[in-house]
């Protein structure tokens, strides 16, 4: 929680794992499971949220978390943001005696009215871990001047093999008729550190920022993401006899994104390079 020029701002992101236990039938079989909601973040959309349900031998208890748990998590969590600020808001605004930006001044009276509308509408229930969790994210944000966008991944990675040199490996992630080749698509791409690239019609872009014989370091992000999100993507290529191993990792990746990451750039880059230049089989 930090108030900016007058206005009041939660901040916060959270990953929660749920856990429950009911019975499945009359005879009271016991089952037990978890519901994983990967992010949890002060600008998320009551639709946005993603609720994962698994643990469950029972297909009937599950179909039930799902029609009538689900559904209830989605408000109360969608709330929890305006809970924070109807809590502890009014603690942390200067007065208005103190305000001398007429700026500022305007948005400390919107932020008191909108605290008042929220003190006169009934509170929900939410999670006391959550709100604790909201301090550190909101002091971390407040100190430097970073909004967080998501909670990620620590580390996604993969290793891929193609027949050819490191040289035209390298050559083929980076010249612009090659990319466009293989990714079937207009591909603004250049070998350079700096550039700005785009690929697959603006789906995937970021920014060059190391190459070497045996190396490529770039920002990568796709159009989907928050605005202003981008995870590090690395490939060091290791030349062998016949074959070139290439490493592939980022950090960065948004958690619960890491399988999709994995599965498309086997989809959209691996495998179409492969058959556009004959590097190896194609599974």
């Amino acid at each position: 929680m930090c108030q900016r020029k007058g206005k009041v701002i939660s901040l916060f992101d959270l990953a929660l794992v749920l856990t429950f236990e009911g019975s499945s039938n009359a005879d009271g079989d016991k089952v037990s499971g978890e519901i994983k909601i990967p992010e949890v973040a002060y600008d998320s959309e009551e639709s946005d949220y993603v609720f994962n349900v698994s643990s469950i031998k029972d297909d009937a208890v599950r179909d039930l978390v799902k029609k009538s748990i689900v559904p209830q998590l989605r408000v109360a969590l969608f709330q929890f943001g305006k809970d924070l600020i109807k809590e502890h808001g009014s603690g942390i605004q200067h007065s208005l005696e103190e305000v001398k930006s007429n700026f500022t001044r305007e948005n400390t009276i919107k932020s008191q009215a909108d605290i008042a509308a929220l003190d006169a509408k009934p509170r929900s229930s939410t999670s006391a871990s959550a709100s604790a969790a909201t301090t550190k994210n909101a002091q971390a944000a407040s100190a430097t001047g970073n909004i967080p966008k998501y909670n990620t991944e620590p580390l996604v990675k993969t290793e891929v093999t193609f027949r050819a040199p490191a040289s035209e490996i390298i050559k083929t992630l980076l010249d612009p008729a090659r990319v466009s080749a293989w990714s079937r698509s207009t591909a603004i791409i250049k070998p350079e550190v700096g550039f700005q690239y785009t690929l697959f019609g603006g789906n995937i872009s970021g920014k060059i920022t190391e190459i070497t014989p045996s190396e490529i370091q770039m920002t990568w992000r796709l159009r989907e993401w928050k605005e202003g999100h981008s995870a590090t993507l690395k490939l060091v290529v290791t030349e062998g006899p016949e074959d070139s191993a290439v490493n592939v990792s980022w950090t960065g990746i948004p958690l619960g994104e890491a399988e999709t990451v994995l599965k498309n750039f086997d989809e959209y880059y691996v495998k179409p390079i492969k058959i556009t230049f004959g590097y190896g089989v194609v599974l």
